[in-house]
């Protein structure tokens, strides 16, 4: 039977595939990625966000919406931390897990066990191992605070935190592994560092002037 208010979109004696939607309505993320699989949810969620702006007459390229929809499935749960100093419950990057598994095998350790998971913009961004980044985007106090009381390092990988200090992005030129990028590091090495002297702004009180 169909919750009220859903209307059933199948009828009786059709043929229904594993997570394939039977209802009108919005489908819940978790049940569609554990019934149907990671590129269903992702072609469910690029459709219907697609349908928001086609509503307002405005188009939006899929490539920005595909961006958007591969952070969201860019975190794992630990189930099994092995050898590791993970706790089972952990969501870490995807990147991470990957990079753990290779070292523990490499040292003929147990490596740590993981199941992918989506997470919705908010809690993906607030997960990220780099606190600056995090710190941007909400809750800036709580996330500083509970960066400072752990002593937490922020190693600046992502494109938001060398954003925020300025820095090259690690990416394009910026990016470690190109020319440029070795070349754009020995002018920094020769050049001086510019001086802010002249640039500082005093707010000593001025002498009034003599009418």
């Amino acid at each position: 039977l169909a919750p009220y208010p859903r209307v059933p979109l199948v009828k009786e004696g059709d043929s229904v595939a594993k997570g394939q939607i039977l209802t009108d309505g919005s489908a819940d993320l978790d049940d569609l990625f554990e019934y149907a699989g990671r590129a269903a949810v992702q072609e469910y969620i690029i459709a219907e966000a697609s349908k928001i702006y086609e509503l307002q007459g405005a188009s939006v390229s899929r490539k920005h919406l595909e961006i958007i929809v591969k952070q969201m499935f860019s975190r794992v749960k630990i189930t099994d931390a092995g050898d590791t100093d993970y706790s089972v419950g952990d969501v870490v990057e995807d990147w991470e897990i990957v990079k753990s598994v290779a070292e523990m095998e490499a040292a003929n350790k147990l490596p740590p066990r993981s199941r992918e998971i989506v997470l919705g913009i908010k809690e993906s961004a607030l997960s990220r191992r780099s606190f600056l980044s995090a710190a941007s985007f909400e809750q800036t106090t709580k996330i500083l605070i509970n960066a400072a009381l752990r002593g937490s390092v922020d190693r600046l990988r992502g494109l938001k935190e060398n954003v925020i200090l300025g820095r090259l992005i690690p990416a394009g030129t910026g990016f470690a592994g190109s020319k440029k990028y070795e070349h754009i590091k020995k002018l920094q090495a020769v050049r001086p560092a510019p001086s802010y002297e002249s640039r500082t702004t005093s707010f000593a009180p001025r002498t009034p002037r003599a009418l």
